[in-house]
């Protein structure tokens, strides 16, 4: 298991509470999620930007919450529409939410495309296990939806809402890590999908309308520690390179990039708002591989905007004083320069625009693939292109 414990909850730790309106609001060493879930109780979000969120009706704010660089709350000002008689009840929410510091695990289960043999874990963080040998699964593993168990630490709070968001919030970045960095698709099962016709086994001849969903009797879904790996193997790491430029070998077991410890470990030390632009990328990565089977399109233009979500902000000049145009890198441009940056692979830079122009293309609706349109497969070679410079882009 990795050692992670050097991270543990040290962006959590809790001050006293203040006892006056302007302590309560200056939170940035409060959990920002948390703050906003309990404030959202009170207020919703009815605007928002990088520089601030409105809460409460959209023309008569409550409370304005402004953003610092790094993902914290720099300042929050009250609004028109704040109620004092709300301070109390606020306060009291705010202690329910952050209840102890004590460490709890939650346990989910999460299929994988390559089932998984061994274990991975990182101390005081997650570990990523084979599911007990009642969990059902595919008859062919080949296929995907392989079952397993993923155990995350959170901090738990007595207040069931709070815990349940920082639970969830927790697999989504490990959901996140593992779609941005790998091939494996580790992602819960969500019941609420579109029904499906299918052939059950015992009904070959006769289609049923079914809804998607996994369930294991007897299943545990919190623990007070994490469950003991010594006597399991752990999971196969392969050479960077290699594990990028090959395809799933679905006769194997999960396998992960040997670098994936060490990057795991800089994701998880990355300040609140690289590590949010992080997550929206894996998200991005996410998508693509989920719809691939379905639309080419689709996957193509998620791929390229996860690559675009972790690019630097463009920052234009001044503006021009007869004109009023900022100049300024285009944003096509400014893709194909990061991309040329990280991979260490300079191509003709047209070739690398096209990349780019194909996304805006297939966004603004003036192409699809062929393969989506017509069910051809000459398209998929370009797809098959833009998964590779990603590959590249992470190693």
């Amino acid at each position: 298991m990795q050692d992670s414990s050097q991270y543990r909850f040290s962006q959590h730790a809790r001050p006293d509470m203040p006892n006056s309106l302007k302590e309560l609001l200056l939170l940035p060493h409060y959990d920002v999620d948390d703050f906003m879930s309990v404030i959202q109780h009170f207020y919703s979000a009815s605007q928002g930007s990088r520089e601030e969120t409105r809460m409460g009706e959209q023309d008569n704010s409550a409370l304005i919450v402004k953003w610092g660089k790094k993902g914290a709350i720099a300042a929050i000002e009250k609004g028109p529409a704040f109620q004092e008689s709300d301070l109390p009840a606020i306060e009291a929410a705010l202690v329910s939410a952050l209840g102890s510091d004590r460490a709890e695990i939650r346990r989910f289960i999460v299929m994988t495309r390559r089932p998984v043999l061994g274990a991975i874990g990182f101390k005081d963080w997650f570990q990523l296990i084979p599911a007990p040998d009642a969990a059902p699964r595919p008859a062919f593993p080949a296929t995907g939806g392989n079952p397993a168990v993923l155990e995350v630490m959170i901090r738990a709070s007595d207040n069931m809402s709070i815990d349940t968001r920082r639970a969830h919030r927790a697999v989504s970045e490990i959901e996140a890590l593992f779609a941005a960095i790998t091939k494996e698709g580790v992602a819960r099962v969500t019941s609420g999908g579109r029904p499906q016709w299918a052939f059950l086994p015992d009904s070959t001849t006769q289609p049923m309308n079914v809804q998607p969903g996994y369930h294991l009797s007897n299943f545990e879904h919190r623990a007070d520690n994490f469950t003991c790996i010594k006597m399991l193997a752990d999971v196969d790491l392969d050479v960077a390179d290699a594990y990028y430029r090959s395809g799933i070998d679905p006769s194997i077991g999960l396998c992960l990039p040997e670098i994936f410890p060490a990057l795991a470990l800089c994701f998880r030390n990355l300040p609140t708002n690289l590590k949010r632009r992080f997550r929206r990328a894996g998200y991005w990565m996410k998508v693509a591989s989920e719809t691939m089977h379905i639309s080419k399109s689709v996957a193509y233009a998620a791929t390229v905007r996860a690559i675009e979500t972790v690019m630097p902000l463009i920052v234009p000049g001044e503006p021009c004083g007869s004109c009023g145009i900022r100049p300024g890198t285009q944003t096509r441009q400014a893709f194909a320069q990061f991309v040329d940056r990280l991979t260490g692979q300079s191509i003709e830079q047209n070739k690398r625009l096209a990349f780019y122009d194909r996304r805006s293309r297939l966004v603004h609706g003036d192409v699809i693939f062929t393969w989506d349109e017509e069910q051809m497969s000459e398209q998929s070679i370009v797809l098959d292109e833009m998964s590779d410079t990603y590959a590249i882009l992470v190693d």
